[in-house]
């Protein structure tokens, strides 16, 4: 008695990813997020009585921009480590990136998996009471771990800025602009907002500069996450990614399922 396997077809999605279009859906969440939180902060501020209910209470929390445990927050993390895993993907895919550059691409994904975690977890906000008892920081410096932050940026110019020029006219513009917008708000806001809140306190336009602050951190990220999509299309390269399924060999019946990402060209912003 004979037995005979049948070959089972290929299974070959193609997911095409709009760079331009990612941005947009980006940006109109980042302003949607935005503008919760200022509405339910700018209600809970002009009527006090809204704080007394748990549920008021509860959406406040979620929404607010400025809290850890949110959903501006969780966003913000998300896409900081989306970051990392296409600088990973760069660095580590054959011909996206030159061999020079390889390391500063994945010193770039480090960089951004730490920031992740930072903004969910605010590692930085541990340095505030310590940095502050030891300099007496005060006025712009009044969140003194930008003390410690300022000189680890200006090593982070110094240190990239090579790599910087070798990257193609467009991603270079995009890059540039994703740094002054997110350390414009990260540090120059939070300088700022520091200023300010030692003279007037926690009023409603110290929350309004929060949210501006925390909305130019979010399109920064925002920009760089288009600016890493245009620089794999203009690679001109595909990815593919080969799922297995383990514990079959070829001739029981092993099927081999293909992903195919397709970053697709798109126009300058």
């Amino acid at each position: 008695m004979s037995a005979y396997h049948t070959s089972r077809p290929i299974m070959q999605p193609l997911l095409h990813i709009d760079a331009r279009r990612i941005f947009r859906c980006l940006v109109i969440a980042i302003l949607l997020m935005s503008f919760l939180s200022f509405a339910m902060t700018l209600a809970s501020q002009l009527y006090d009585p809204l704080l007394d209910s748990p549920v008021f209470s509860k959406i406040v929390r979620v929404l607010d921009i400025d809290q850890e445990r949110s959903l501006p927050t969780a966003y913000s993390s998300l896409a900081l480590f989306g970051c990392a895993v296409l600088l990973a993907l760069i660095a580590c895919v054959p011909g996206l990136s030159e061999r020079r550059s390889v390391r500063s691409w994945q010193s770039l994904s480090i960089i951004f998996t730490y920031l992740s975690l930072d903004e969910l977890l605010s590692f930085h906000e541990g340095l505030i009471e310590p940095i502050r008892e030891a300099t007496g920081a005060s006025g712009l410096f009044h969140f003194s771990w930008i003390v410690v932050a300022i000189p680890c940026v200006i090593a982070f110019v110094a240190v990239f800025f090579k790599f910087w020029l070798r990257l193609p006219q467009q991603i270079k513009r995009l890059f540039l602009s994703a740094m002054i917008v997110f350390v414009g708000g990260a540090l120059g806001l939070e300088m700022i907002n520091g200023y300010y809140y030692e003279h007037a306190g926690n009023d409603i336009f110290y929350r309004f500069l929060q949210h501006i602050e925390e909305l130019m951190e979010m399109i920064g990220i925002a920009v760089f996450f288009y600016a890493l999509l245009n620089y794999i299309s203009s690679q001109g390269k595909r990815i593919e990614l080969v799922f297995n399924v383990v514990g079959f060999a070829p001739d029981e019946g092993h099927r081999n399922f293909e992903a195919e990402l397709v970053s697709k060209r798109s126009k300058p912003l």
